[in-house]
């Protein structure tokens, strides 16, 4: 019974990232659900504005996280490169979208966590 669910929790990471084209950012399902569900009810009143994860400061880790409106330039994405999701070695979540990065950071999902990283430019042709 439990190595059926591994397997199944195995697939449900595995097959949306072998459809999807390594030029595209990987975003972990369960990251954005969990994300979805910390941000139910939270309203952002200004425009452009997104909920996403912030970490409360705290002295003693893990340090909660709660949800937070964060100011975007009315784009989706910060420009940048991820690592593939296999190189993002991180089981923590500080990020769902790259809002929540500081500066010019972008959030990179891995199978198991996310992070924010300085996004490499992509090659030009």
């Amino acid at each position: 019974m439990n190595t059926a669910i591994c397997l199944l929790l195995l697939l449900n990471f595995i097959a949306p990232v072998q459809s999807q084209s390594w030029a595209n950012r990987y975003r972990n399902p369960y990251i954005a659900f969990s994300v979805q569900r910390l941000c139910w009810g939270t309203t952002c009143g200004g425009f452009e504005q997104l909920c996403d994860i912030a970490t409360f400061p705290c002295l003693v880790a893990p340090c909660p996280k709660y949800p937070m409106c964060f100011q975007t330039n009315g784009s989706i994405q910060k420009s940048g490169v991820c690592p593939r999701p296999w190189n993002v070695l991180s089981s923590d979540v500080p990020c769902n979208t790259d809002w929540a990065c500081a500066d010019n950071m972008i959030c990179c999902h891995g199978f198991f966590g996310s992070t924010c990283l300085a996004g490499a430019t992509p090659a030009l042709p």
